[in-house]
C-alpha cells in the first residue's frame, strides 16, 4: 500500500492542498506543530494557539481556542504525526464554521418557537 492510499484511509475528505501539504511538503521537513501553524496561518487563522498537550492527548479545545499536540506528534517529522496534526486543524476549522453559520442565522429573519418544532 503507498503512502497516499494510506492517507486517504486516515482522512477521506481532506482537501487536495491539505494532501499536497501532507504528501509532499512535510514528508521529512516539517514537524506536526509546524504543519498546523502553517495551515493555520494559510486559512488567516492566527487566533488558534499550538500548544504542548500535558496529558499526551491530541486535541482541539474550542473553549480555549487552542489545539493540543503530544510530544510525540508536534516534533514528529512522520505522515502519521502530520495527519494527527492536520486532523487537530480540521476540528478548529470546521468549528469556525459553526460558529460563522450560528452568526448568520442570529441575524436571520427565521423565527422558531418551541412550539412549532415539537
Amino acid at each position: 500500500m503507498n503512502i497516499e492510499t494510506k492517507v486517504d484511509k486516515l482522512m477521506p475528505r481532506l482537501h487536495p492542498r491539505g494532501k499536497h501539504l501532507l504528501l509532499e511538503e512535510s514528508l521529512g521537513k516539517m514537524t506536526g506543530s509546524e504543519v498546523v501553524r502553517r495551515i493555520m496561518r494559510e486559512r488567516g487563522r492566527t487566533d488558534v494557539k499550538v500548544c504542548l498537550s500535558q496529558n499526551e492527548q491530541n486535541c482541539y479545545s474550542p473553549m480555549l481556542n487552542f489545539i493540543g499536540l503530544s510530544k510525540d506528534v508536534a516534533g514528529s517529522c512522520s505522515v502519521m504525526a502530520v495527519a494527527i496534526a492536520a486532523h487537530e486543524v480540521g476540528h478548529a476549522l470546521q468549528f469556525q464554521v459553526i460558529e460563522k453559520l450560528g452568526r448568520t442565522l442570529k441575524r436571520s429573519t427565521i423565527f422558531f418557537s418551541m412550539s412549532s418544532l415539537g
